[in-house]
């Protein structure tokens, strides 16, 4: 198999816990319309300063996964159906954390590797939310409009949810400042506490913008499905090639998924740290606080 590999910034980053790098964000993307696929990774998944098993985590996902996908695609002459494979997702996280776990490290620390032993749905909902918006299982693709508005329906109450927690947060953020400025809480006491506040509403406004993007794709996509264009593809889709080669996929992934649940039942298990005595937990004192300051002085926060 013949890929092109070449590098861009993406936007990714690195989160420690405890030692291990975790990745945040796009690391690489496989080029859905090329052929021979062309692979592209953040410069940043071939640093020096990052762990080997990221990288071979990001490289099985998109040569073994997504790569030899298109290649698996093409041979069975459904490669004109594009964009449409929500398994080419699944098939390609589950192949690369295989691959990490087979080396020596199951990801467990990763959100989406623990949805996967979940449940492939609770993965694939969870891709609703981001570049899957528009993928239909296999189930899915025999009533592809029906399917997609259940996803822009996901996304909507997403959305809700983000907006309400980014309220709920700068009302954090507005009790604070309150004890601080009305009652003289040092403002060194809650430092820690507004600096999480602003990277939330960062996280959160970040979600919003995704989502965002994620509505557009669906509607494009419901309009494509409903022009003379959309009508060939929900032949595509519902002909005896594509139900065979979308089975396939299932098998495969059934077989991964297995084999992941086997690598993360006997990894090592993390030893939970040791509470700190000497921890205070100031989100609770807040919570006091501020109650306490609205029964007894109703009038400060009318």
């Amino acid at each position: 198999m013949v890929v092109e590999i070449s590098t861009q910034a993406f936007g990714l980053a690195f989160m420690n816990d405890d030692g291990v790098l975790t990745p945040v964000g796009k690391a690489g993307n496989t080029d859905e319309a090329a052929f021979p696929p062309v692979v592209t990774l953040d410069p940043l998944v071939l640093s020096s300063t990052v762990s080997s098993r990221v990288l071979d985590n990001v490289l099985a996902h998109e040569l073994l996964g997504h790569a030899l996908f298109r290649v698996e695609k093409r041979r069975a002459r459904v490669d004109g159906i594009a964009n449409t494979f929500a398994e080419d997702e699944i098939l390609a996280s589950l192949v690369g954390d295989v691959v990490e776990g087979e080396l020596g490290h199951v990801p467990l620390e990763d959100l989406d590797t623990r949805r996967m032993l979940k449940s492939t749905q609770a993965f694939e909902t969870s891709q609703w939310f981001d570049g899957g918006a528009t993928g239909l299982s296999i189930d899915e693709s025999t009533a592809p409009a029906s399917a997609l508005m259940e996803h822009l329906a996901a996304i909507d109450a997403k959305e809700a949810s983000a907006r309400d927690k980014i309220a709920r947060a700068i009302a954090w953020e507005s009790d604070i400042l309150h004890l601080e400025s009305v009652h003289g809480a040092p403002k060194s006491r809650y430092r820690k506490q507004l600096s999480q506040v602003d990277d939330f509403v960062a996280q959160e406004r970040d979600e919003l913008k995704s989502l965002e993007a994620a509505r557009e794709a669906v509607q494009g996509r419901l309009l494509l499905f409903a022009s003379r264009d959309g009508l060939k593809l929900r032949r595509q889709l519902s002909s005896r090639r594509y139900r065979r080669f979308a089975s396939g996929l299932v098998g495969q992934i059934v077989l991964l998924r297995q084999r992941l649940a086997a690598l993360a039942a006997s990894a090592p298990q993390a030893a939970k740290p040791a509470p700190d005595p000497n921890a205070s937990p100031v989100w609770d004192e807040i919570d006091r606080a501020v109650k306490k300051d609205r029964k007894e002085h109703p009038g400060h926060w009318l």
